[in-house]
């Protein structure tokens, strides 16, 4: 279960304010059915499991669709960036940590956000997590990287199979 996941990886990464962590889905935002919307597929279907999948809300200070869930005693912003993909790390960034100097919107760090992003190199179907590193080549991974001015986010890559864009 992909909540359990999260909430085991990150309660060791988070502890300011008590446990928070985000879950972005990286996509091009209206675009379903095409390998650069699993991201978002996967956070839909993970607010299903949380029984948050109502609760979706357009926030236009980070130009995203937000959800927030509780899952094993931390507490979870799931975010949906409405831009396209090589521009999502704007909205990753505006609402979890830009910079000191800016607002916050939910005052996380680079290393509480877990980007949920397609990634061929993957057999269908497969997810992979690992912390940091490089894009790869990917312009929504590449996009937060910049945008975070950090490669410290955790990555969970997914083939999902569809279309081929």
């Amino acid at each position: 279960m992909l909540a359990a996941e999260v909430a085991g990886r990150a309660r060791a990464l988070v502890g300011r304010a008590g446990p928070r962590a985000m879950v972005a889905g990286l996509g091009n935002y209206g675009l379903r059915g095409t390998r650069h919307s699993v991201g978002m597929e996967v956070l839909d279907q993970l607010a299903r499991q949380l029984a948050v999948a109502e609760g979706w809300r357009v926030d236009k200070r980070c130009c995203a669709d937000v959800a927030l869930a509780t899952a094993h005693g931390l507490e979870l912003v799931l975010l949906k960036p409405r831009r396209f993909m090589n521009l999502n790390g704007l909205s990753v960034a505006s609402a979890g940590c830009i910079s000191v100097s800016k607002a916050e919107i939910y005052s996380l760090g680079p290393k509480d956000i877990y980007l949920v992003h397609d990634d061929l190199d993957k057999a269908l179907g497969k997810v992979a997590i690992k912390l940091g590193g490089s894009a790869r080549g990917h312009n929504g991974v590449q996009s937060c990287i910049s945008a975070l001015h950090s490669n410290g986010c955790c990555l969970f890559g997914r083939h999902g199979g569809h279309g081929n864009n």
